[in-house]
């Protein structure tokens, strides 16, 4: 048991960020812990169900993870009015959070950082991107940026608009120019920019994970080559 709240993140983890970005709009006092992913923490891995971040431990001990779970429970906590009074409304907000934490981030962050280019996209997964773009943009001019909404999907644009270089999702974005605006909006607010520090370390990291990557293909193309190349000579030598 601790006598503080503490959120479990990490600096690379934009769903962490996310959660930080919340606290900090809602001036909650609470202990800030970077663990690292790959060398977990004892601790963490004692408290964590899945050993992923971010993670929220109260005061009692009680656990919760999950970035929209953590999300709804400190909004719920301080009265924060984070979703829209409108029940449709507020269904359609929490749908588009987690179809973008479904659609966009896996198809337009995930995969381009790992050399899987937009190009490749399937015709279904185009209109997934397409069909929940719609939804955002049709919910932003009823939404205030300071929202459980706004305050989601900024640390993402925060970091789409960061590594433009190696990934499509801000100008896969950016073609719906009103839903852009109103991320430019929300990515500027200071409980946002906060947890983005060290910005050129962020993009450093990407650049290693896409020179990593870039190797990694490099030598298994050379080492598929050289088993057709084995297997033709084999071939020629048996004929």
């Amino acid at each position: 048991m601790t006598d503080r709240r503490v959120l479990y993140s990490h600096p690379g983890c934009p769903f962490a960020h996310r959660t930080r970005a919340l606290l900090n709009h809602l001036e909650v006092d609470f202990e800030l812990r970077d663990t690292s992913l790959i060398f977990k923490d004892r601790e963490f891995m004692r408290l964590s169900p899945t050993g992923k971040v971010p993670m929220w431990v109260e005061a009692d001990g009680s656990v919760l993870f999950e970035s929209a779970i953590i999300a709804e429970y400190l909004g719920e906590s301080v009265g924060f009015a984070g979703w829209s009074e409108d029940a449709p409304t507020r269904a359609r907000q929490r749908l588009a959070v987690q179809q973008f934490d479904a659609v966009i981030v896996p198809l337009l962050f995930y995969r381009p950082v790992r050399m899987w280019p937009l190009r490749w996209l399937r015709a279904r997964e185009r209109r997934a991107i397409d069909g929940e773009l719609d939804l955002l943009e049709s919910l932003v001019e009823s939404t205030p940026t300071r929202s459980h909404l706004g305050l989601m999907l900024a640390p993402f644009w925060v970091r789409f608009r960061l590594i433009s270089f190696m990934i499509g999702a801000e100008a896969t974005m950016r073609s719906r120019p009103r839903l852009a605006a109103w991320l430019d909006e929300a990515a500027q607010l200071p409980e946002v920019q906060v947890t983005m520090a060290d910005k050129a370390a962020y993009a450093m990291r990407y650049r290693s994970m896409r020179r990593a990557a870039m190797v990694t293909y490099s030598v298994c193309a050379a080492a598929a080559v050289a088993v057709v190349v084995a297997v033709i000579v084999s071939a020629l030598a048996l004929w």
